[in-house]
């Protein structure tokens, strides 16, 4: 059987006698003791498939101790590829593609080549940390970047590749206190500015800011998701440009009360939508997205959200008006830190965003820190009549 090489260099091909083409894996490595060896399988109808299988076969020696070529001449690449081959399936898509993005652009990119057995704290503060820091990332993206390679580093220990995991102790920088929100003087302004924008962008805009949905979220919703009766809206589903899938986790999937205002401009904003859809010959449907883009034709994607906010700023600058300057996403930050102003109960508003209690303590703080301060004022001006005056006497 004449075999015929792929570009993955221990993949490769060969012809039945029917002429149908066939693929195989050959691995050859060293065992523990120093003799060579090799695994073979053929018979896949696709590259993929064999590369799959491979992979499995790789995890499974490397789990039972036997490669001493991979247990001790891996390289940081080398392993957090077999890492993340092995595990990613049982991640949602998002994290999916944020750590392969982190794997491929960074990791690989400014330690790949390192030895494994080589990955000291120093090697990686000056070699990776320091030279993010260098390029301009912000703390938050240095920190999520941190995460993925210590993932993966934890897994090389469990997997006794590693004898521990050396850079679990490397200072990272905390991310800088939150600020991309409104005050709820300023949230008044944006809205009022976001009135005059072409309906879909407002209708998204004051949706946000009266739920704290993700945009995504928002994006995502069927007709069949507003209760116009109980006046909620449930979140079942996000959507971007990965498409169309589950919430981010567990505690997203929620049904949410909102005020009579957002229910108005959603019936107005429906009867809309009817009317686009009529002049492409089209019914409005139950399962039908909720949001189109301003002429109708297509569904809304997020990028329109980012365009409609930078031209509400223009136009707030046009008239000399100035305001904090928000993300999409700030709007679900202005929403949670105007409750957490007004005294709302943690639990209530970590439910009311698709949050953990925890989650909303970590990034808020700034919120916590603020309602400290008033208890502290508070308190005080309490105790300004009789506890005052019979400290004097």
């Amino acid at each position: 059987m004449k075999l015929y090489k792929t570009r993955e260099n221990e993949i490769f091909y060969y012809h039945l006698k029917n002429g149908n083409k066939r693929f195989m894996y050959r691995y050859r490595y060293y065992d523990l003791l120093g003799k060579r060896k090799e695994r073979k399988k053929s018979g896949f109808k696709s590259m993929k498939e064999a590369q799959r299988e491979l992979i499995k076969l790789k995890a499974s020696l490397l789990e039972k101790n036997l490669l001493q070529t991979d247990k001790y001449d891996l390289n940081v690449s080398q392993w957090i590829d077999v890492w993340y081959k092995t595990y990613s399936n049982n991640w949602a898509i998002s994290t999916q593609e944020a750590r392969k993005n982190t794997i491929e652009k960074h990791i690989k990119r400014l330690i790949g080549n390192i030895k494994l057995k080589d990955i000291t704290k120093t090697i990686y503060i000056n070699n990776f940390l320091n030279v993010l820091k260098e390029e301009g990332f912000k703390p938050h993206s240095i920190s999520s970047m941190h995460a993925t390679l210590s993932t993966a580093l934890n897994a090389a220990v469990e997997d006794d590749i590693l004898d521990r995991n050396r850079i679990r102790s490397a200072f990272i920088e905390k991310p800088k206190r939150l600020t991309n929100f409104l005050t709820p003087h300023e949230l008044n302004m944006f809205l009022r500015y976001a009135k005059k924008e072409k309906t879909s962008d407002y209708t998204l805009i004051l949706l946000l800011a009266y739920t704290g949905m993700r945009s995504g979220e928002a994006i995502g919703m069927y007709w069949e998701d507003i209760d116009f009766e109980e006046n909620t809206v449930s979140v079942k589903r996000t959507r971007d440009t990965l498409g169309t899938r589950k919430p981010k986790t567990d505690n997203s999937i929620r049904t949410i009360k909102v005020d009579e205002l957002v229910i108005k401009q959603l019936k107005k904003y429906r009867a809309w939508c009817m009317q686009r859809k009529l002049e492409f010959g089209e019914q409005l449907e139950e399962v039908d997205f909720v949001f189109l883009n301003n002429d109708g034709s297509m569904n809304y994607y997020k990028e329109l959200l980012s365009i409609a906010i930078r031209r509400i700023y223009r136009n707030m600058k046009k008239d000399d008006i100035k305001i904090n300057k928000i993300t999409g996403h700030g709007l679900r930050h202005t929403h949670c830190t105007i409750l957490l102003s007004q005294g709302n109960q943690v639990k209530t508003v970590a439910d009311r965003l698709g949050n953990t209690p925890e989650t909303i303590f970590e990034t808020y703080s700034h919120s916590f820190e603020e309602l400290e301060e008033q208890a502290v004022v508070s308190f005080s001006q309490s105790l300004q009549g009789g506890a005052v005056s019979g400290a004097e006497k």
